[in-house]
């Protein structure tokens, strides 16, 4: 899901066909990091504690260690990696940047991966409908989210109030 949302939406922001690969794997590898994560942590039902949430924090510069010397990934890729829990208002991770100096790769696989969190089903929780994912993510638009990606995330989606899939008119070529 996270990696269709966000080549649709890279499609739908007239990304060129060239720039969809390296946002898709940007996409799939998001969370590669996570695999030098204890499982511990990773699978915990609750609420993380502080130490906890200090480990999985770390999992965006493990995937940059991790696939750092794949020449095919430098450019695009890696920022998506390391940047997709950076904040528009600079208070994300890991180094707290903002605004327009978070890459457009990375703002767009934050927002899918949102969406896909929300609207996914978890061990710990339900999935919530996607008009409802989609009003909690405008609500974060200028703290978490650039206000016009949201805006445009929610348009390109283009969901009724029942349906938690993609509309059709934004399929991947």
């Amino acid at each position: 899901m996270l990696f269709r949302s966000a080549t649709a939406f890279g499609q739908f922001l007239g990304l060129a066909e060239d720039e969809l690969h390296p946002l898709g794997l940007g996409a799939l590898f998001h969370d590669s990091g996570k695999a030098n994560i204890p499982r511990e942590v990773l699978n915990k039902p609750g609420r993380l504690d502080e130490r906890e949430f200090q480990v999985i924090k770390r999992h965006p510069l493990e995937g940059y260690s991790l696939l750092k010397d794949k020449e095919a990934l430098k450019f695009q890729v890696l920022p998506a990696i390391v940047e997709h829990h950076e904040k528009y208002d600079g208070s994300g991770y890991p180094r707290g940047i903002g605004g327009e100096d978070i890459s457009m790769f990375a703002r767009i696989v934050s927002l899918a991966d949102v969406y896909d969190a929300l609207t996914s089903e978890r061990v710990y929780k339900k999935g919530m409908p996607a008009s409802q994912a989609l009003g909690v993510m405008y609500g974060m638009r200028e703290k978490d989210f650039h206000p016009t990606m949201v805006e445009r995330f929610i348009k390109c989606l283009g969901v009724d109030r029942k349906s938690t899939r993609l509309n059709s008119s934004h399929r991947i070529r």
